[in-house]
């Protein structure tokens, strides 16, 4: 162009061509990292940098923000699984039974007293039963492992969740940059198109495909933007703060 051998036209269609070409490279790492999430809750560990093995696993978010209502519901099942699991044990505790009774009566009798009363005091004490407290106590163990590990798995998959869609929304922003970008390159070239043509320096086809990549463009912008939209409101969903904006 500096050399005058080539149009403003083609430089801007060089820059269109780029900024779809940095699109389609924002588009791909998207999909890189959706699939590196899914890679990580299978494994049970982020995978960061290079794949290796994983030795721990890495903290995606912070589980104390999250609002999600089927974590906080398995949070309670896991407390008041731990707390029946002490009834068995505390079976074995003799128990003690106190009975007051008062009667009254108009026939006092030979004791001549109207009012009558007793207090007993009774305990039992069960040494044998067998074996079905035993039962009990590892039935009752066997439901607190279970709903432990009914947390572990929301808490997981609700971490998979906020991950995944924190960087759907982070590569949607990015996508949307790159199709500002492009639209305003495309805006620009079609102008500049058209201002040829008005010379009679350019063709009915050119600005049929200056004006084609113009739409085009802008089609795209409009879906970046509510791909965006509609990752924020993902990510608000995954940690639990749907509908409202908590």
């Amino acid at each position: 162009f500096e050399a005058g051998l080539v149009a403003q036209s083609e430089i801007n269609r060089t820059r269109l061509e780029q900024a779809e070409a940095r699109q389609t490279q924002a588009e791909a790492a998207r999909a890189r990292g959706l699939a590196r999430i899914a890679l990580g809750f299978l494994v049970g560990a982020m995978p960061d940098g290079p794949l290796t093995v994983p030795t721990r696993p890495a903290a995606i978010a912070d589980r104390a923000a999250y609002l999600r209502p089927d974590i906080a519901a398995a949070r309670l099942l896991l407390d008041a699984a731990e707390r029946a699991a002490w009834a068995p044990w505390l079976s074995m505790l003799p128990t003690i039974d106190l009975v007051a009774s008062l009667r009254a009566t108009n026939e006092t009798g030979f004791q001549d007293r109207v009012f009558n009363w007793d207090v007993s005091l009774t305990m039992s004490w069960v040494l044998y039963d067998g074996g079905a407290r035993y039962a009990q106590i590892a039935e009752r163990d066997a439901q607190t492992e279970a709903a432990r590990l009914t947390l572990v798995a929301l808490e997981r998959t609700a971490d998979t969740e906020v991950a995944r869609a924190s960087s759907d929304l982070e590569a949607s922003v990015s996508i949307l940059e790159q199709a500002e970008a492009r639209a305003r390159l495309a805006d620009d070239n079609r102008e500049e198109v058209a201002a040829r043509f008005a010379r009679g320096l350019a063709s009915a086809l050119e600005v049929a495909d200056a004006s084609t990549s113009a739409f085009e463009a802008k089609v795209a912008l409009e879906q970046a933007r509510f791909e965006v939209a509609q990752a924020a409101l993902a990510v608000r969903d995954a940690a639990g703060a749907w509908p409202t904006p908590r």
